[in-house]
């Protein structure tokens, strides 16, 4: 399953730029395999421009500096990176930089499995969704069975944050079903 996390209605319009994290070519490539996919199904949306970034060179100043001046109109950033209990090294300083220079402010973070199957650690996870939090992105991952304790443990929080307002809910609607129909205001009234 397909988690979105969306902090702001998604206004991507026909054309959607995207840059590609990897640590890996071959990882790379097939991301923006499965991007082209997407696009091609969906039908209305095109992708004006894929720009593929090698972690490990985000850095190096130069390197980081033209890097977030390709990646400030990018609708969707897509990391193609290897499992790991953290995000490398000055990957989180970098994406910092770029949300707070971006040009497009209903812009997304999307990480999913790798080649493998294996699913980003629950760490990766949580850093993303602070840094989303922060910022006013939406947030893509794939969490269909991936084991992530806090993801799972916030699912379950919510859940239960429902099962309680349904409660207090319910009892608020029962005691004004009690209440004398004229003390009720109508739409009317």
């Amino acid at each position: 399953m397909i988690t979105t996390e969306s902090l702001g209605e998604p206004v991507f319009g026909t054309i959607m730029n995207v840059v590609i994290i990897y640590d890996d070519s071959a990882s790379a490539a097939k991301t923006n395999a499965m991007l082209d996919k997407a696009s091609h199904q969906a039908g209305e949306v095109a992708l004006s421009d894929v720009k593929p970034w090698r972690v490990d060179l985000l850095n190096l100043p130069p390197t980081a500096a033209e890097a977030l001046r390709e990646a400030g109109d990018a609708h969707l950033i897509v990391f193609a990176l290897r499992p790991a209990q953290s995000l490398p090294v000055g990957l989180l300083d970098w994406l910092e930089h770029w949300a707070m220079q971006r040009q497009v402010r209903e812009a997304a973070l999307a990480i999913f499995r790798d080649a493998s199957g294996t699913a980003p650690s629950a760490p990766v996870v949580s850093e993303l969704l602070r840094l989303t939090g922060r910022h006013g992105l939406n947030f893509i991952f794939d969490d269909s069975g991936s084991g992530q304790d806090e993801v799972a443990d916030f699912v379950r929080g919510l859940r239960e944050r429902e099962i309680c307002m349904t409660s207090t809910l319910r009892q608020t609607l029962e005691q004004i079903m009690r209440e004398p129909a004229q003390e009720r205001w109508g739409i009317n009234e």
